[in-house]
């Protein structure tokens, strides 16, 4: 399983992460974990997370909006 964190503040990044981490370990899942500083690095990579925690309020595009752009590319 691959999470990905997308937020374009490098301390919630690695304080989002450090959760992540700690849950992910107690539930027994093994998980790569992916650090995204914004919108276009999470749209540019060829593999996608399973599962994706986007910032809601991020210059250029929003959580909202990369979410979209991600479900436009796949249909």
């Amino acid at each position: 399983m691959v999470v990905g964190i997308c937020d374009d503040h490098a301390e919630e990044r690695e304080r989002i992460y450090k959760v992540c981490e700690v849950v992910l370990e107690q539930m027994g899942c093994p998980a790569k974990i992916a650090l995204f500083e914004g919108a276009s690095f999470v749209l540019q990579t060829s593999k996608k997370p399973d599962i994706l925690i986007l910032d809601i309020e991020m210059p250029v595009m929003d959580g909202f909006e990369v979410l979209k752009a991600m479900n436009a590319n796949h249909t």
